[in-house]
């Protein structure tokens, strides 16, 4: 296990083309910068006087979400904005005024079918209400479209325009609080309880899963290849990993998870990673053979594997796979960091970071690109080579930093 101090070398090989983009939030601002990858130099930033709920980018356009100050009975104002990668500019600012104008005819249309399907005016009133932009915004991005999505509605964005394409309310009064992208649809917590895929360019249903799901997933939990749709599911005390057809929503497979067993991340090539105690492992959704288990990760203790299990990012390379967590010890944590062949589960390297005092911060955040691996922590950003975890640079850390995205461009490249 080597230390932060031990690495503190750059290492002049570093990779050419892309940026890393953080959101942070420090009191009721948020700050969005662009860092090169090849050498951590600031490229570019931008300042709100809002606060940051999500970050995303895709395509040359980097999506902001962010929200004003509540007020006695409100959520408080938000707003999206789409800014260039290349150099930070504004390209489109959607606000509660401009989504109003654009929303005047579809709120009377949403709120009338709201009133016949559940001959409610409270219910149709409330449908109304839920098509504004307030409180805390959370993005995805499919094909050319920016998707914002808040508990009650989801609004379909051009990506390049902010042009408003559609909109989804729930209508049967619950909260919406799934979200995810793949391909060209939006998987989203249906009205009745199943798992809905919407087209991303239109909104319109493609299809519903059979049954009700209670599904919990995030960008790591849930994942789209050419024909399937891999997610994790409960019921009760059940938990499973399911597989789904992508053409009509049909169940293929169920992975059931022992106890214990916490999923880290799915894939598209069907491949779960799992975490038992203080090992990861990989399992084929095929068939649910396991692939290969790990040895114990670095100063994980079976004692408390559930709480270091919530807290394991993850993220696929081409050659290996890369892990990152928190140790806490007396009146300190540092981050581990390492990589494990993707093959076999064999450990390739692992780092520990700085110590830094308590209060605990959350979990590192990690982006894979051309190689190497970027890792985002209180104490600072890393960049290590993904194939032998030498550090190629670092910058300092800030702990407001809670948002990050890659983008790797044609224009950037050099």
């Amino acid at each position: 296990m080597r230390t932060a101090e031990e690495t503190s070398d750059r290492d002049a090989d570093a990779v050419a083309g892309g940026l890393l983009i953080t959101g942070s939030q420090a009191g009721e601002r948020t700050t969005v910068e662009a860092l090169r990858l090849a050498d951590g130099m600031l490229v570019w930033w931008y300042d709100s006087r809002l606060r940051l709920s999500d970050l995303t980018c895709l395509d040359g356009v980097v999506c902001v979400s962010s929200v004003g100050r509540p007020r006695p009975g409100s959520l408080g104002p938000a707003a999206v904005v789409g800014l260039r990668v290349r150099d930070g500019a504004l390209l489109w600012r959607l606000g509660p005024a401009q989504l109003r104008r654009q929303m005047a005819h579809r709120r009377v249309t949403w709120g009338l079918r709201a009133l016949w399907m559940t001959s409610s005016p409270t219910q149709a009133w409330q449908v109304m209400q839920s098509l504004e932009l307030a409180g805390s915004m959370y993005l995805a991005v499919s094909d050319d479209m920016a998707l914002v999505c808040k508990q009650q509605a989801i609004f379909g964005l051009n990506m390049r325009s902010g042009a408003l394409r559609w909109v989804m309310p729930t209508l049967s009064g619950m909260g919406r609080p799934l979200i995810a992208a793949g391909g060209n649809l939006v998987y989203i917590q249906g009205d009745s309880g199943t798992l809905d895929a919407l087209d991303a360019r239109t909104g319109r249903k493609r299809w519903s899963s059979e049954g009700k799901l209670h599904v919990e997933f995030d960008a790591d939990t849930l994942a789209v290849s050419e024909t399937q749709v891999y997610l994790f599911t409960t019921h009760g005390r059940l938990r499973t990993i399911m597989t789904l057809r992508l053409a009509d929503g049909g169940r293929e497979q169920t992975l059931p998870l022992a106890d214990g067993e916490t999923p880290v991340r799915v894939t598209s090539d069907g491949l779960a990673y799992v975490m038992r105690g203080a090992r990861l492992g990989a399992v084929r959704m095929a068939d649910g053979a396991e692939l290969w288990q790990s040895a114990p990760l670095w100063s994980i203790p079976d004692a408390e594997r559930e709480a270091f299990a919530m807290s394991v990012r993850l993220v696929v390379g081409e050659q290996a796979v890369f892990y990152g967590y928190k140790v806490l010890t007396t009146r300190v944590h540092h981050t581990v960091v390492g990589a494990l062949d993707k093959s076999s589960g064999a450990p390739l390297w692992d780092w520990r970071g700085p110590e830094r005092p308590l209060p605990l911060s959350g979990a590192p955040s990690l982006h894979a690109a051309q190689g190497n691996i970027f890792v985002i922590t209180s104490a600072g950003i890393f960049a290590f080579n993904g194939a032998d975890g030498r550090l190629l640079w670092q910058a300092p850390g800030d702990p407001s930093v809670s948002r990050a995205g890659l983008s790797i461009d044609p224009f950037l490249s050099t």
